[in-house]
């Protein structure tokens, strides 16, 4: 099967035949890892693209562990010391609860039941 989703044509790969992992799609032309089954890994090697595969999910297990997202803006925010009242960078500014991420502002005007 053809890894571009706009041409998804079925093509069969046998791997006896050849050895060659990078090939080319009948119908759309575009190269294709036939190992992978996805577009072609441009630059890496098979082995390559497997360890940048798994540099990719450790990356992403640190961030779901170590980053918030900013509630109003969604971006991933690091705490790397001190109190749990996070300031989001520029041009957001959202100050919130590092621990609840709780609107910062409410917690001081409302008190510390707007933790949530």
């Amino acid at each position: 099967m053809c890894a571009y989703p706009e041409c998804n044509a079925g093509q069969f790969h046998d791997p006896g035949l050849s050895l060659r992992r990078e090939v080319t799609c009948i119908k759309c032309k575009r190269k294709i890892c036939s190992f992978h089954g996805v577009i072609w890994h441009t630059g890496m090697t098979c082995d390559q693209y497997d360890q940048h595969q798994v540099e990719d999910i450790q990356s992403k297990n640190w961030i779901s562990k170590n980053m918030k997202k900013c509630s109003q803006c969604q971006r991933n925010v690091e705490k790397n010391g001190g109190c749990n009242h996070i300031t989001c960078t520029r041009p957001c500014g959202y100050q919130f609860c590092w621990k609840c991420l709780a609107d910062y502002n409410r917690i001081v005007s409302m008190g510390s039941h707007e933790h949530r």
